[in-house]
């Protein structure tokens, strides 16, 4: 894993970002600060995972559920032999 070395922050900084930690329930400032970190990086993919669920919420209700197409391809295979 890398590690990031942030250098020169305000003490007020630090002291409101453990403050934040420790209501979270977090034991240390460093996982606070590595879930946070994480959650920020991951941000894009998490709307856009929102907005194709919502699309894909939507599909469904306008169009309904689409059938499995495995168990007809599976008779028609059947059929011919």
């Amino acid at each position: 894993m890398a590690a990031i070395h942030v250098r020169n922050l305000e003490p007020w900084v630090v002291d409101m970002l453990r403050d934040q930690a420790r209501h979270a329930g977090y034991k240390n400032l460093e996982g606070f600060l590595r879930e946070r970190l994480r959650m920020e990086a991951m941000r894009k993919r998490l709307a856009l995972a929102d907005e194709l669920e919502a699309w894909q919420n939507e599909c469904r209700v306008k169009h309904g559920l689409v059938s499995d197409s495995a168990e007809l391809i599976r008779q028609d295979r059947e059929e011919r032999g």
